[in-house]
């Protein structure tokens, strides 16, 4: 383990001691995060698993794996406890301490354990729902993931390490909202099978009124689904199984095709697999928000996939600016949300939005809808950033059928919780409720968070539990939200927890601001030019000249939606 590995993230209490303040860690998020060594060792040929017990200067390990190479370069757990010492203290019950005994831990241990820990969790907080819920069925968040996000390897090989810690931070505060959240976690399938952790409960039992369903979907968007209104193109997916199968030949991460550098994407015999999975997983969270006809109604869905989506343009009809043709762009493979804007569009021609908050302007859907007029697509962007200024400019309005249905909000380098605060409540909400959507989408990239080694902005993780908090608050309509970028795994798993509580009202949009130092404390009618009044609340604002900017720019694209 190391220091910013899940474990030391969610502690469970802080307990004193003699000489410092130190973290106690639940034995059950101890024990998950020991068989996680065991699951990815088990994945390597040239690694083995045994037990070991250390003893060090009066801290006692009980019953930790140690993962030693097959050349005997051993890794003792001991002396990675000896690095995060100063942080950690771990207490293992007494009756624990006769698990994993001996040498080489069958894969039937392995599964059985896995399964007595999850029914715990599941009857535990089965319980808390049933008191909680005094019997009645109440709208619920579903929330979607996949396991084969895991190898998605969309990107260069840093880039997919980042991915890679960024899922399985999730899947363990995945399992801690199971907890808090009085959620149902529900994996239908594995990546690896034989591996599995697995306990099927139905949606909903009688009597419970859970706030989050987890659902850990398997199922891949086939190409009827995907080339729905053209969102992507027949010779697109040929070329994408194409690399496909090259990549299978070579056996490795793959940066060219066809002699042609791939612009920001790499791939594997994985990539099409998950990018397509994830595709499934999201338009399949839409119908479910949207099917009013269910026993278990959701109100708003959150799916967190690996790749991400909003760069790829899946038709070379619709390319626009820097946007390539026939390739992946962005890390991004498939158009996820693109597709399930499709979808719901099938059978009723609904109008929807889409709203971006990726740090970079989301030229997939910017494209891929540009001259569709029942289809709003707003993007919040940092100015002048990655891809180009063809993309997430202010006077880029749509098509000449459609425009006004996009719609560019360029923010200065080093905006903050203020300056997205206030363009939202100010600017982008009210052009997105005027626009009266039958269902929201929101590309929910983390990469303008503060210290994103893409770019410069300057936002707090619970800034995103806000926007997702005023969505929910103002009902413009229901709510599916899709991972987009961000690169900081630790980071953005608590935007995401903060997206879920916001999504959960678990706090409110006045917590939220409280968080953010951004509730106001005058308290006479003398008001601040940095100051205004959102929902009957008087939130501090970005400078005035600020305000100016962000406002003169809304004024001009209005003029130019308006002009013949």
């Amino acid at each position: 383990f190391c220091e910013d590995n899940p474990l030391q993230n969610y502690p469970l209490t802080d307990k004193g001691s003699n000489c410092c303040t130190q973290r106690m860690i639940h034995h059950r998020t101890l024990f998950s995060r020991l068989r996680l060594v065991h699951h990815c060792a088990r994945r390597q040929s040239s690694f083995i698993v045994q037990p070991a017990r250390v003893t060090k200067s009066g801290w006692t390990v009980r019953n930790f794996t140690s993962v030693v190479m097959a050349d005997s370069d051993e890794l003792k757990i001991g002396k990675i406890a000896e690095d995060i010492i100063h942080k950690l203290v771990i207490s293992v019950p007494k009756d624990l301490t006769t698990k994993h005994e001996t040498a080489g831990s069958t894969d039937d241990t392995y599964v059985a354990e896995t399964s007595q820990e999850n029914a715990e969790i599941n009857d535990a907080s089965g319980s808390d729902r049933a008191n909680s819920a005094g019997g009645q069925t109440q709208p619920v968040l579903y929330v979607g993931t996949n396991e084969i996000s895991y190898k998605a390897s969309p990107g260069d090989e840093d880039t997919n390490e980042l991915y890679l810690e960024m899922m399985q931070c999730i899947d363990a505060m995945l399992r801690d909202v199971i907890r808090t959240h009085h959620g149902v976690l529900q994996w239908e399938h594995r990546l690896y099978p034989e591996e599995a952790s697995d306990y099927v409960r139905p949606e909903f039992d009688g009597g419970t009124s859970p706030s989050v369903y987890i659902d850990g979907h398997t199922r891949e968007a086939t190409n009827d689904e995907l080339l729905r209104e053209g969102t992507h193109s027949k010779e697109y997916l040929d070329e994408m199984s194409a690399r496909t199968e090259d990549a299978k030949r070579k056996g490795s991460l793959q940066s060219s095709f066809r002699g042609r550098c791939l612009p920001s994407a790499g791939f594997t015999e994985y990539t099409e697999r998950a990018a397509r999975a994830g595709a499934a997983t999201l338009i399949d969270a839409a119908a479910r928000v949207l099917d009013t006809t269910a026993a278990t109604p959701y109100h708003s869905a959150f799916v967190l996939c690996r790749p991400p989506s909003h760069h790829a343009v899946g038709n070379p009809t619709r390319c626009r600016g820097q946007s390539p043709k026939l390739m992946p762009f962005g890390f991004c493979h498939v158009n996820a949300i693109s597709a399930a804007v499709a979808s719901v569009r099938a059978d009723v021609r609904r109008r929807v939005a889409i709203l971006d908050v990726d740090v970079h302007p989301g030229n997939g859907n910017e494209d891929t809808w540009w001259d569709v007029s029942d289809v709003l697509h707003v993007n919040l962007n940092e100015a002048g950033i990655w891809p180009g200024v063809e993309h997430g400019d202010y006077k880029s309005v749509g098509g000449s059928n459609a425009k006004g249905s996009n719609l560019n909000f360029p923010l200065p380098r080093g905006a903050g919780d203020d300056i997205y605060c206030f363009t939202l409540t100010q600017h982008v909400l009210p052009a997105i409720a005027a626009f009266q959507p039958d269902v929201l989408f929101v590309a929910c990239g983390f990469d303008a968070l503060s210290g994103d080694a893409y770019a410069s902005m300057n936002l707090s993780q619970e800034w995103f539990g806000w926007l997702a908090a005023e969505l929910r608050e103002t009902n413009i309509a229901p709510l599916v939200f899709n991972l987009e970028g961000g690169y900081g795994p630790k980071g953005c798993t608590e935007a995401a927890r903060h997206t879920i509580d916001g999504l959960t009202s678990r706090k409110t949009t006045t917590d939220f601001l409280r968080d953010l130092d951004l509730v106001s404390d005058a308290s006479d009618d003398t008001r601040s030019t940095e100051e205004y009044t959102h929902r009957g609340q008087r939130i501090v604002g970005p400078r005035a000249g600020i305000q100016f900017v962000i406002n003169k720019h809304r004024t001009e694209q209005e003029q130019i939606i308006a002009s013949p």
